[in-house]
C-alpha cells in the first residue's frame, strides 16, 4: 500500500511538472507602459500658484514589470509620449482642450517627446516647466505610448485619452490639476468669455 501510494505521489509530482514546463515553453515577453504626472514639489496637494510664476510638472513614463507564471517583460521599443492641457475658468464650467505655446511662438494641443527604449522596470523622467497667463484651472494629462507604436501586455492602461477621462491601472496619476490666480490687486487680462488661454511652455528638460 505505501509503496503504491509513493507511485502515486511520483506520477503527480511528474504531471504537475511536465503541466509547468509545457506552460513556460511559450514565455511570453512583452512590455507594458504605464505614465504618471505630479509636481516636482514633494507632497504638493492643491496647489495655487500666481499667473506669470513658472511650476515644474514631471513626467515619468516605466515599462512595468510582469507579475505571473510563464511571463516575463520584454523590452519596450522606442516610443512618443504625449501631453496635453485643459483649462476652465471655475469649478462650474467645462474643462477646454487649451494649447501649449512652444519657444518658437507657435502653438500645438498636443506635445509629443520621444521616450527611448525602456528595459524591464526601467523609467523614463521628463521635467516640463510651465508659465501661465489667465487666472483658472488647468489639467495635465500624459499618455504613454500615444501614438500606439509598441505592442504591450495591456493597450489600456497608458495613460490619458483623447477625452481627458482615464483608463488603467495609472488613471489616478496620470492627471494632475492646478489652480492659477492673479496676485492681488492685479487686473486681471483679457481672456473674454469662452475663450481658451494657452499655456507656455518654457522648457522640457530629460531627467533620465
Amino acid at each position: 500500500m505505501k509503496k503504491l501510494r509513493n507511485t502515486l505521489m511520483a506520477l503527480a509530482l511528474l504531471v504537475s511538472s511536465f503541466s509547468f514546463t509545457s506552460c513556460c515553453q511559450e514565455v511570453l515577453m512583452l512590455c507594458d507602459l504605464l505614465s504618471s504626472i505630479s509636481p516636482v514639489v514633494e507632497s504638493a496637494t492643491n496647489i495655487k500658484i500666481l499667473s506669470g510664476v513658472e511650476f515644474v510638472l514631471r513626467g515619468v513614463v516605466k515599462n512595468d514589470l510582469a507579475v505571473g507564471d510563464c511571463t516575463e517583460t520584454g523590452d519596450a521599443e522606442e516610443s512618443r509620449t504625449a501631453y496635453q492641457v485643459q483649462f476652465r475658468s471655475g469649478p462650474d464650467a467645462d474643462w477646454q482642450f487649451a494649447d501649449f505655446e512652444l519657444g518658437d511662438g507657435s502653438t500645438t494641443d498636443i506635445f509629443r517627446v520621444i521616450t527611448p527604449l525602456l528595459a524591464a522596470a526601467e523609467e523614463n523622467i521628463r521635467d516640463n516647466t510651465y508659465a501661465f497667463v489667465e487666472a483658472g484651472e488647468y489639467r495635465f494629462i500624459i499618455n504613454a505610448d500615444d501614438l500606439a507604436e509598441v505592442e504591450e501586455r495591456d493597450e489600456d492602461n497608458n495613460g490619458g485619452v483623447a477625452d481627458g477621462s482615464m483608463t488603467g491601472k495609472t488613471a489616478s496619476r496620470s492627471m494632475f490639476t492646478l489652480q492659477v490666480v492673479h496676485p492681488e490687486g492685479a487686473s486681471k487680462r483679457g481672456c473674454i468669455t469662452d475663450c481658451v488661454p494657452v499655456v507656455k511652455l518654457i522648457k522640457s528638460e530629460l531627467v533620465k
